[in-house]
């Protein structure tokens, strides 16, 4: 498969979510993280462009969700529809950075959850070449961030100046911990550290 890097941005303050939105109307007990108004409106309001592309089947015009329909009112706000992953990936790979974030209530199911909790969305940015940005309740994948330095792990939205945090000088300098993390968690690598291990289990 062939991706499609641009290792600059057009906007530093372009950012991409690419994933499910709950509708408005699930339990937040059940899906907590995946209702992102709150966090969606914040970014917006901090002077950011967002685009947020579904990435299962459904209706941008569902009743679900009136919220996220006058948000787009917005300029700085666009919901996209879902896409084939190539176009995706070229779509998001011109963004500054892709979110995975969620505002998961206290007595949500996830909570039980977030320290294993791997998301493909992490995978998806990797393969566009834009850095992660995500809450550091989702342990596992915040210490893949420190340790590649692929992005940025922060605390609550309203104690973070995320302007001064993705300035051009911090996007640059993840760019290669976030290629070393894609080289890591391709398929080929994955195969090629498979082979040995099968190598000696079989001759065993």
């Amino acid at each position: 498969t062939t991706f499609f890097f641009f290792f600059g941005c057009e906007e530093a303050a372009r950012l991409v979510y690419a994933g499910h939105i709950a509708s408005e109307q699930t339990d937040p007990r059940l899906y907590g993280d995946n209702q992102l108004l709150p966090i969606f409106q914040s970014l917006i309001h901090q002077g950011f462009k967002l685009d947020a592309y579904l990435t299962s089947p459904q209706n941008l015009f569902d009743l679900h969700y009136p919220n996220y329909l006058r948000l787009q009112a917005n300029a700085n706000f666009h919901l996209l529809p879902t896409l084939p992953v190539q176009t995706l990936l070229q779509n998001i790979n011109r963004a500054f950075a892709g979110l995975q974030w969620g505002s998961p209530p206290a007595n949500s199911l996830q909570t039980v959850s977030h320290p294993v909790t791997v998301s493909k969305k992490i995978l998806t940015y990797a393969a566009a070449g834009i850095p992660v940005v995500l809450f550091s309740y989702l342990s596992g994948m915040a210490e893949w961030v420190r340790e590649y330095q692929m992005g940025w792990s922060v605390g609550e939205l309203q104690e973070t100046d995320l302007q001064q945090l993705f300035s051009r000088q911090t996007r640059e300098s993840r760019i290669p911990g976030l290629m070393a993390f894609r080289e890591m968690s391709c398929l080929e690598s994955q195969i090629k550290g498979l082979i040995p291990f099968l190598r000696k289990y079989i001759q065993a």
